[in-house]
């Protein structure tokens, strides 16, 4: 039988109180959670671990980007939705309640609990800094990742992994920075960052769909209960995270800014169009469609004057050799 992909009330109780505590108050609470059914369970001032039966390590982080927890949270069960005019700080307290909730269902994967992620991943960086502290594990599921159904893998590429991660239901995407970037590498172990339902993280307009939350819990039980849990090898991507702070590129590639949006795109997926100050410059695929136009005559791309502006013309090259 399905279960219901809305919180019950003893859920919804859970995951309030996750989002009311600051991080030292949490980390004490899931500590003591923690040993309640683990039997060792390490504990610094930069993370948690304890070791498990089950060869995966799950991976969440214990800090949000708000400086206070909200006072007033809301759910519209119409819309299955939770949310605070303050900040809900899903990000990453649904990666918790994710964790809390498989091991209250009765499976021991490894965990690891980090501090300051929203920081620069302090606590990831710390642990790593270890000998991996599991012996058997086959790889890592960090739940820190908006949306639905996403899987990023950030520097790892092992295509058998994205192959079997993608097998549960998930769709590769790229992110930018989470906890598994530090501790992957340093490990030489495959991991992957999974969606838990957050939208407009970081900002007070968050909201928290439930039922994307609920079903990421669902197919992570699944791969926790499969008979033959594969190893995973960490394989370094041809893909490396770069200077430019959310950009990927390829490894000796150049990486150009959108004339437009002023996000970074590798070099082949930019688009040249004279600009209207006569200079050369370059588009990404989404502005290109709004506010360039080609040519009539030569066929070369250039920027409209607004994206109300006609499609066809001619470029100010053409209008002046037309002129002669």
């Amino acid at each position: 039988m399905l279960r219901s992909k809305a919180f019950t009330n003893s859920e919804l109780k859970t995951f309030e109180q996750l989002v009311s505590l600051t991080q030292p108050s949490l980390k004490k609470v899931m500590s003591k959670f923690l040993k309640k059914y683990y039997p060792k369970v390490i504990e610094t001032k930069d993370y948690i671990f304890c070791e498990g039966e089950i060869p995966i390590c799950l991976v969440a982080h214990m800090d949000t980007v708000f400086s206070l927890p909200p006072d007033e949270v809301f759910y519209d069960p119409r819309y299955n939705v939770v949310f605070s005019p303050q900040g809900l700080g899903a990000d990453d307290r649904a990666g918790i309640f994710a964790i809390l909730s498989i091991i209250r269902d009765g499976l021991r994967p490894h965990v690891i609990l980090t501090t300051d992620e929203e920081k620069g991943g302090i606590g990831a960086s710390a642990i790593a800094e270890l000998d991996c502290p599991f012996s058997d594990v086959r790889y890592f599921i960090e739940f820190d990742r908006r949306g639905a159904n996403d899987c990023v893998f950030y520097d790892c590429y092992n295509e058998e992994f994205i192959n079997y991660v993608e097998g549960f239901g998930f769709s590769e995407a790229i992110g930018s920075f989470s906890d598994i970037c530090f501790i992957c590498e340093k490990w030489g172990i495959a991991g992957v960052n999974l969606s838990v339902g957050y939208r407009d993280e970081h900002t007070e307009s968050e909201v928290l769909f439930v039922g994307h939350l609920k079903s990421t819990i669902e197919k992570v039980k699944k791969m926790l209960t499969e008979t033959d849990i594969p190893h995973f090898k960490f394989i370094l991507s041809p893909y490396s995270y770069g200077p430019i702070w959310g950009g990927w590129y390829k490894t000796g590639s150049e990486v150009l800014k959108c004339g437009k949006c002023g996000k970074y795109f590798l070099e082949e997926e930019m688009f040249p169009v004279m600009l209207l100050n006569g200079k050369t410059g370059f588009y990404c695929p989404d502005c290109i469609t709004k506010h360039v136009t080609w040519c009539d005559r030569c066929q070369s791309a250039f920027e409209k004057y607004s994206p109300e502006a006609p499609d066809t013309g001619l470029c100010d090259c053409c209008k002046e050799f037309k002129k002669k």
